[in-house]
């Protein structure tokens, strides 16, 4: 996140302030004084549209029709293009045979783009471009007069969540003659209800529960809230059909006309359909799958359909980013079927304003129209979806069960902190009723969370146990820690988090909070002090000056004789953690800065240390949203590239999170570890630079299923985005995983050996780390035959920054040089 600049006129730069999720800290960062906010481009993924083949020809297509309608009624054709983007709507018309044409674009960074098209393709003379909202729009000054002929890309994931309707209705009032033809000119919105539980735990607060927590209560309103109005934007076909059971086919709810003429553009609706289900087994409903056609021309001929894969039963739909399909949560009480029964009809009802649909269900025949949903516990509107997903995932919280119940069977009493954002309370819980634990302390500074924790807490005559710390660990005296803290426990999840390592703010708290943790046992005499249990109510303690104290280094300590763990393949896995001590870290980081001393204390710290991987692959369709547009449809579009290509001048390796489960890659390598972290090391402050490499097996990827022939052919149809012929390396994927114990949470792959050239299956409930390459790279063409692939990765630590750089180098083989 980042602000406005802010200009240093001495030495001609600007200031750019951003947040660094590692320290927590708002920071200044110095930008060159044209800094602009093309950057938002480069950083977006709208070239992902432009290679939307279908979707351009499509718009090419209708627009063409309704040239040649409107030219057989004898008029003139005067073109309004509303957010114009690169202006390539505008040069189809001009290509059909427009007379007119009037392009408005809000972005100011879109606009001039839009012009630099125009004049690369000739057209500079012919399309006015208006650096204008369509709604500010003057007719008889920016425009000469109404227009016959609307082309618009208004639409998002949630069809109208861009303000289309509004935006239509001022054309149609202010800005379009009344028989106009639209491109495209109508919609259909589809919906199917479905019953998930893995749907249900993306947005049901504790919707599974953690092992031994059957004695522990929620406090009620949890489960009354309805959930958020926001859209669970998904990519549905990579949906696996074991996680969902369809109650309903897909039923159209909602009919748009964009001219108004047979359907008016009413600001709010609301749709009742009848269905009878019929079902094999019995279960609840959970949500419901959205989706829409776009009806591009006044016949209905053209149609472009946002379909997943397994609705239309065809696997060869265009895949494209921009628009993906929508899950809507059903309110609870969900409401339950029974298998075989099929006599009573249910109602699925829709209903949407301006911007946004819900749907809610029901046995019967209803009229009414339910309120749009609003969340009332709080959990939806500062926890993100996959936070929720956590702290609802059985794998997870078997794992983390297990790292408790190794603590927890240690042979002595004594306190647990707990750091992070929207940490588990029935595992808290868990913890404050066990006879082993003395007290728990819990840093949790959203407000929300809070909340929810005091009523848990209050619920389960465990405010006496449990201590809320003030949001400034390093201002909390060492007196008002009333007990010694023997454990220090993080799942690690923030929610300033956007990247799987951003966690490792989880060694900015330790820093601060150093002093409240009892000193080594190999540099000072432990404190033994007898500890009172606390009688106040869990509140924050009162802030007092630092009591902080000069610590010498001390070797980690872990967890001593902890129990077995058993192996879980979806979140964790066993490691060699035979990890290197301070001595030998400093060593393999020389002529790095490490200026502040590691932290020395008793306590043992679960998670001890982060390891941050990596991995190059080749990804069918991901790669396209960053990847030049070059020409389309007969038009040149480099200037959109030069653009994004200025725009990333100097910012680096962009690595992005991104929901990797949704989007299919195959692996070029086994994954590589880049290195690991202490979590009692200093990380803010410190600056460590780490390299290596590793040879791709060209061989091995040659006979492996990601060069298997239905994927090459797959990609040789794919015309979209200058389609690859075979296997190319267009991608890095990198992760962090957390070690406790000798056990693992990893935030990558599911499974970590025999990867090269197969498919990968991540972890559904995080975002991995990903570098999408700007000019992928060749892997198995003849060209490139007998040259081996050597791919290199590089990490540079800077006060809390993780900057990579990625290399492909290819060097001939001395066999083929012969």
């Amino acid at each position: 996140m980042s602000s406005s600049p802010i200009k240093n006129a001495t030495i001609g730069k600007v200031f750019v302030q951003h947040y660094n999720p590692v320290s927590g800290q708002q920071e200044w960062e110095m930008q060159d004084e044209d800094y602009d906010y093309s950057k938002e481009v480069a950083s977006s993924a709208y070239a992902d549209m432009l290679h939307d083949d279908e979707r351009n020809q499509l718009y090419y297509d209708a627009i063409r029709k309704a040239v040649a309608t409107l030219r057989a009624r004898g008029d003139s054709v005067r073109v309004l293009d509303i957010g114009t983007g690169t202006g390539l709507l505008s040069m189809m018309a001009l290509q059909c045979g427009a007379d007119h044409i009037t392009a408005c674009e809000s972005f100011e960074p879109m606009a001039c783009c839009a012009e630099k098209v125009l004049v690369a393709n000739g057209f500079a003379e012919k399309v006015q471009v208006i650096h204008k909202r369509s709604t500010e729009l003057v007719l008889g000054e920016d425009l000469p007069e109404r227009a016959n002929l609307l082309v618009a890309e208004l639409f998002d994931t949630e069809l109208i969540g861009e303000g289309a309707i509004s935006t239509y209705e001022h054309a149609r009032l202010h800005l379009l003659t009344e028989d106009a033809l639209l491109v495209p000119s109508g919609a259909l919105v589809y919906a199917q209800v479905v019953s998930s539980d893995l749907l249900a735990s993306t947005n049901v607060p504790y919707y599974n529960r953690p092992p031994h927590s059957s004695h522990l209560n929620l406090p009620s309103w949890l489960a009354e809230c309805p959930g958020s109005i926001s859209v669970h934007d998904l990519q549905l076909s990579q949906l696996d059909p074991s996680h969902f059971t369809a109650v309903s086919e897909p039923l159209c709810m909602f009919k748009f006309d964009w001219s108004g003429r047979d359907i008016p553009l009413s600001t709010t609706d609301t749709v009742h359909v009848s269905f009878l289900s019929r079902l094999d087994k019995s279960l609840e409903c959970h949500a419901v799958f959205m989706w829409w056609h776009l009806i591009m021309d006044q016949d209905q001929d053209i149609v472009l359909s946002c379909a997943p894969t397994w609705a239309e039963r065809d696997s060869s739909l265009a895949w494209r980013d921009h628009w993906m399909q929508a899950v809507y949560h059903l309110p609870r009480p969900f409401i339950p079927l029974t298998a075989h029964s099929s006599s009573k009809p249910l109602i699925l009802t829709a209903a949407r304003d301006d911007y946004s649909m819900w749907f809610s269900l029901s046995h019967g025949t209803t009229d009414v129209r339910p309120p749009a949903p609003h969340c009332s516990c709080g959990q939806h509107l500062v926890n993100p979806r996959t936070r929720l997903a956590q702290l609802s995932d059985i794998h997870r919280l078997n794992f983390l069960s297990r790292v408790l119940d190794a603590a927890l069977a240690l042979p002595r009493t004594m306190a647990w902190l707990v750091l992070g954002d929207a940490s588990n309370v029935l595992l808290i819980g868990r913890l404050a009723s066990h006879a082993n634990v003395q007290h728990v302390y819990v840093h949790e500074t959203i407000r929300q969370n809070r909340r929810l924790l005091l009523d848990f807490l209050e619920l389960n005559a465990l405010k006496e146990h449990v201590t809320l710390l003030p949001e400034d660990l390093s201002k909390i005296s060492v007196a008002a820690v009333k007990h010694k803290i023997g454990v220090v426990f993080a799942e690690p999840h923030f929610n300033s988090s956007l990247l799987p390592w951003h966690n490792v703010r989880l060694s900015s708290l330790l820093s601060e909070c150093s002093h409240l943790l009892p000193p080594s046992y190999a540099s000072v005499q432990p404190h033994s002090s007898k500890s009172s249990p606390s009688d106040q109510r869990p509140q924050e303690l009162s802030s007092s000056e630092t009591n902080g104290r000069n610590v010498s280094e001390d070797v980690p300590s872990n967890l001593t004789n902890p129990t077995d763990f058993e192996s879980n393949s979806f979140v964790s896995r066993s490691v060699d953690l035979n990890f290197p001590t301070s001595k030998s870290l400093e060593s393999h980081c020389a002529g790095n800065t490490v200026p502040s001393l590691p932290i020395s204390t008793s306590a043992m710290l679960l998670p001890a240390c982060v390891s941050i991987h990596v991995m190059a692959v080749s990804f069918d369709d991901l790669w396209k949203i960053r990847a030049p547009c070059r020409q389309r449809c007969g038009f040149d579009l480099t200037a959109f590239d030069e653009m994004v290509d200025l725009a990333r001048t100097g910012t680096g390796e962009v690595v992005e999170p991104q929901p990797l489960w949704e989007y299919p890659c195959y692996s070029l390598h086994e994954p590589v570890m880049i290195t690991k972290l202490y979590l009692r090391e200093p990380i803010c402050g410190v600056q460590r630079h780490f390299k290596g490499n590793v040879e791709l097996d060209v061989d091995a990827l040659r006979a492996s299923d990601a060069a298997r022939p239905d994927r090459i052919k797959r990609q040789a149809r794919d015309k979209s985005a200058d389609a690859q012929p075979e296997l190319y390396f267009n991608g890095v994927a990198v992760w962090a995983d957390w070690h406790f114990a000798d056990q693992t949470i990893s935030t990558g792959p599911l499974a970590h050996d025999h990867l090269t050239g197969r498919k990968v299956a991540w972890n559904a409930t995080c975002h991995q780390g990903v570098h999408l390459l700007r000019h992928p790279r060749s892997l198995l063409s003849p060209a490139t035959s007998g040259i081996s692939k050597i791919f290199h990765y590089c990490l540079d630590l800077k006060d809390g920054n993780f900057s990579f750089k990625f290399q492909l180098e290819e060097e001939r083989c001395n066999a083929s040089s012969e």
